[in-house]
């Protein structure tokens, strides 16, 4: 995580100092106004704030809770967007979760103050009762969060409102009631939580969709493939199996594939990674899917893109058989959610 500590004072220069010798985990970097710790702060503060919220994970800043506030309003993005943002009194007595408390400002405040033993400070109403928000609920079960209101959700849980999880994953989801995907529908709750790879429609109630990355997509494609077709045909092929493009988790090909820049590309424009799949675990599982001599005589195999979804997903379910989209080939398979 890469985090800004900002000061203005003396005792806020030694005190960015302990707090970076006690992240040693983080890349941490220093602004002061006087000290001589870090960069010198020569820009106003608030212009500070626009550039930092926009380049840093975290916002450290050491001084007094009004001039963060009055300072950082203008600057803040959405709920969705900003980093987290800390206060910390020069002394270093209290570590205030000021902004995105789900997103990790409250985590981070807690993790600083044990670091520099001083007290954390979190108001976030799930948090001081001892309730999962959507986000932390998502990070413990390694989710996307792809749409949905949050606010409302999270408000239904803090309230301590009938809130439903609809899932098609075998997970236990402490302490919701798990109801089938199936049964999402006829939900009659005040709120609901979605787990699934699939596209639906919006739910009946406030809601928020949360995505496993679970999908693996085997890819083939001929030499020189530009990095717009093979996104343009995993497109396709998630549409056409009415799938997620939030739930991809990597690409699967053969080794010759897989330093093919436009699959390289499409993968990182994903953010997702290519996992190269030895010819020989091909060759083993081949026969289970239809071939092509074709193709054997171009690249030793007789099939590229179903077996290699099925090898990188750990022996997952195929979702979508090959499919060709502009001489690029797409097969989907679903990783077993551990």
């Amino acid at each position: 995580m890469r985090i800004a500590v900002v000061y203005l004072t003396r005792n806020g220069a030694r005190l960015a100092r302990r707090i970076a010798g006690a992240l040693p985990e983080h890349q941490v970097e220093a602004f002061g106004r006087h000290g001589s710790f870090g960069k010198k702060l020569e820009e106003p503060l608030s212009q500070f704030f626009a550039r930092a919220l926009r380049s840093f994970d975290a916002v450290v800043c050491i001084m007094a809770l009004g001039i963060v506030v009055r300072t950082l309003a203008k600057n803040l993005r959405g709920k969705g967007h900003d980093p987290a943002v800390l206060c910390i009194d020069e002394l270093g007595r209290h570590v205030i979760s000021v902004v995105s408390g789900h997103r990790g400002a409250n985590r981070l405040a807690e993790l600083v103050a044990s670091r520099i033993d001083a007290e954390p400070v979190i108001t976030t109403s799930t948090d001081v009762q001892g309730l999962p928000s959507v986000e932390e609920l998502a990070e413990r079960l390694k989710l996307v969060v792809e749409e949905g209101d949050l606010k409302a959700v999270n408000a239904a849980i803090a309230n301590h409102r009938k809130v439903v999880v609809f899932t098609d994953l075998k997970i236990e989801v402490e302490p919701f009631e798990v109801r089938p995907l199936e049964e999402l529908p006829r939900c009659e709750g005040d709120a609901c939580i979605v787990i699934t790879n699939r596209l639906l429609g919006p739910p009946p109630r406030p809601f928020a969709l949360l995505r496993p990355k679970n999908l693996v997509l085997g890819v083939g494609a001929r030499r020189g493939v530009a990095k717009e077709r093979v996104l343009s045909a995993i497109r396709g092929a998630l549409r056409e199996a009415r799938l997620s493009i939030a739930s991809v988790r990597a690409i699967a090909t053969l080794p010759g594939k897989a330093e093919e820049p436009g699959i390289a590309q499409a993968a990182a424009s994903l953010g997702v990674e290519v996992v190269s799949v030895p010819v020989e675990e091909v060759r083993r599982v081949e026969g289970r899917f239809r071939g092509s001599e074709f193709v054997r005589r171009s690249v030793g195999v007789a099939v590229v893109a179903e077996p290699c979804a099925f090898l990188a997903s750990g022996g997952g379910r195929l979702l979508l058989g090959k499919r060709a989209y502009g001489g690029v080939t797409i097969a989907i398979a679903e990783v077993e959610h551990a």
